[in-house]
């Protein structure tokens, strides 16, 4: 998992693809794949920036046996930490 970085310097401003990822996040969620470099973490960064409320989310890296089911622990510990009271619905 990654955490999102902060800084906004020398950023260039998206504000059309972050309306789109917004929108996609509006709907229940979001998955963001391109290769290293694209700028998956900044466009995500600024997005989760422009809208109210907790959020989070998970980074994975590659595929194999046994996985997914380290992914859904990954979401599931994400879950919990942003949304009060969901420990006991998340058991």
């Amino acid at each position: 998992m990654i955490d999102a970085w902060s800084s906004q310097e020398a950023l260039v401003d998206r504000p059309d693809l972050v309306a789109r990822l917004s929108d996609a996040l509006d709907r229940g969620g979001l998955l963001l794949t391109a290769a290293a470099g694209y700028g998956k973490t900044t466009a995500l960064t600024q997005t989760l920036a422009a809208r109210p409320g907790p959020s989070a989310w998970v980074s994975c890296a590659t595929t194999g046996d046994g996985e997914a089911a380290l992914l859904l622990s990954a979401v599931v510990e994400r879950l919990r930490e942003v949304t009060p009271g969901s420990s006991d619905v998340l058991a």
